[in-house]
């Protein structure tokens, strides 16, 4: 009887550790996808800036 007590405490704190586990990696994984979407939405932001600054050059090397 003291072994089966000592196995359902030790089952209940691993089952705990995995919960906490679980939600520790869902909020990293929202964390990670939110600064994600903000570096590709800088990257889009510095590309059309140069696209536009480009075609801005070609424009005036026809003129």
């Amino acid at each position: 009887m003291r072994a089966s007590r000592r196995n359902e405490k030790q089952i209940d704190t691993i089952y705990w550790f995995s919960i906490i586990g679980f939600l520790f990696s869902v909020v990293y994984t929202i964390v990670v996808m939110t600064k994600g979407s903000q570096v590709i939405d800088k990257i889009d932001y510095i590309y059309n800036r140069n696209q536009r600054e480009a075609e801005r050059k070609w424009r005036m090397t026809l003129k």
